[in-house]
């Protein structure tokens, strides 16, 4: 980071694209994400296509696009009498342990939002669908390749009739052992299964009306009401996790300040212990944002995304180690931070066998002359798994790419997305997504050194990433300062650099 400090006001008065070489430059936001191992961009066969996905020729064609508008179908659509679906915003977790007794291979559950209020077409195609209308969660079993074994989508809004409605679901498993969808202070537990009880036997819960999946999954709600206590809690992405004790936790604010909270259920869920810390560690590295000067910048306070997953001490304990010989000046410097003149180390690395680490997202305060609308970064974050869980390592901003792989989701190509496909921030286009919303993590299955991120490209398509854990390690931990780097790792990523 020292690097890149040093260079600031040089690299103010150039073009951020043709600064003169020799320079240590930040890593553009696509270049900072964490190496993927690979990817897969899922597509729910259960929506019928003829029927509920808008054409690709329509949203990408001006010609089609008019030709639509002017057609009997196209006028119900604009008027709200027809509508189509997309499917973004995925979340995951490791399947039940009762559906995997029941599908032969299944591993993980994912969800999807599935919704016509997404940015997969043009403004004069958006339809006059009231908020919360239509609004629907997909389910899939997957297998430990992600391939999708059986499937379904369900109206969870049919019990809740009222503001806010459940949208950008996130799936926890809460210190109850049980499974929850959660979003915004909605939370509520179900269990998903092959079977279904007598539907008039609501003693043990109702069951969610299945919109599409020819009956292959049922999601059985354990209350009619959402089990939140409202108006205890601010914010609106709340994370949940175990502390190392195994006790229930729920995260407020990631950050400024940080706010966590130990959570009891009692029919409704009560927050109860408060812990708030204000100081925050430095980022492990600046990107474009800390260079170009500017009136508008993103927003002071990330809002959770994903949490969380274990990051042992092996994965990072070398980072936080500076070796006798070492003349690297930078690297002397970053350590530093972590280091006084009688702890060679951060307290908490003896105290603490593993990290937490979280996933967070930053909107853009973006004017559309120069930036996309409500661009959304990510950044990681890594704290301390017992009270008062302070945060010890941030990330800088970065964003995960667009899609690569094959998949029968034609909105899923960048090239085909009508609305900004690319992020546009500062007056600079990224190779990212302008927004980047990461909805889900668990660790893979059969390999615990490696993490599947669930995140949303563009509100428009689901895409699923692999990274290692030591990815995660290094980008919290070392300054990423570009041309030259520290170690292998900036060498490696040279090529995508500015």
């Amino acid at each position: 980071a020292q690097g890149v400090l040093s260079t600031k006001n040089m690299c103010k008065k150039c073009n951020i694209g043709t600064c003169p070489s020799g320079l240590d430059l930040p890593l553009g936001y696509n270049a900072a994400a964490p190496k993927v191992e690979r990817s897969v961009t899922p597509f729910l066969k259960s929506i019928p296509s003829d029927e509920y996905r808008i054409p690709l020729d329509v949203a990408v064609d001006p010609v089609k696009k008019d030709e639509f508008l002017a057609s009997t179908i196209g006028g119900d659509y604009k008027a709200g009498k027809r509508y189509f679906l997309h499917t973004f915003n995925p979340s995951i977790v490791p399947v039940p342990d009762g559906l995997r007794q029941q599908i032969e291979k299944s591993v993980y559950l994912a969800s999807f939002r599935v919704s016509p209020h997404s940015s997969c077409v043009s403004f004069d195609l958006l339809q006059a669908i009231p908020h919360g209308q239509h609004e629907y969660m997909g389910l899939a079993v997957m297998d430990k390749d992600f391939t999708i074994l059986k499937e379904g989508v369900f109206h969870v809004n049919s019990l809740q009739t009222t503001k806010p409605f459940f949208e950008d679901n996130r799936l926890f498993y809460l210190d109850d052992g049980r499974l929850y969808i959660s979003f915004s202070y909605l939370l509520l537990p179900i269990v998903v299964s092959t079977e279904k009880k007598d539907d008039n036997d609501e003693t043990n819960g109702v069951y969610l009306p299945q919109v599409f999946g020819n009956d292959e999954l049922h999601v059985l709600a354990l209350s009619k009401k959402t089990r939140f206590t409202w108006g205890l809690l601010e914010g609106a992405n709340f994370q949940f996790f175990l502390d190392k004790s195994g006790k229930g936790v729920l995260e407020e604010w990631v950050e400024k300040p940080r706010i966590v909270r130990k959570y009891v259920i009692e029919g409704n869920l009560r927050v109860e212990d408060k812990y708030e810390t204000p100081d925050l560690p430095t980022m492990s590295f600046f990107g474009h944002d800390d260079l170009l000067p500017t009136k508008w910048r993103l927003r002071d306070r990330a809002r959770g995304s994903a949490c969380c997953i274990k990051l042992p001490r092996k994965h990072y304990e070398d980072l936080l180690t500076v070796s006798e010989g070492n003349n690297d000046t930078a690297m002397m410097e970053w350590s530093a931070r972590f280091r006084n003149k009688n702890q060679p180390r951060p307290s908490w690395f003896d105290e603490q066998e593993y990290l937490l680490v979280g996933i967070a997202h930053v909107r853009s305060l973006a004017l559309p002359v120069n930036g996309s609308w409500n661009a959304y970064m990510t950044r990681m974050y890594a704290f301390i798994p017992e009270a008062p869980f302070s945060l010890v390592a941030r990330s800088g901003h970065f964003c995960f790419g667009f899609t690569t792989e094959e998949t029968e989701d034609p909105f899923a190509d960048p090239k085909s997305i009508a609305v900004q496909p690319r992020l546009l921030y500062k007056n600079q286009t990224y190779e990212c997504p302008h927004i980047n919303y990461v909805s889900g993590m668990t660790e893979v299955a059969d390999d615990e050194s490696k993490v599947v991120i669930a995140y949303g490209v563009n509100d428009c398509s689901p895409r699923l990433v692999v990274v290692e854990k030591r990815t995660l390690a290094e980008r919290l931990l070392l300054p990423l300062i570009g041309k030259e780097g520290l170690t292998g790792l900036h060498n490696s990523l040279k090529k995508w650099a500015w």
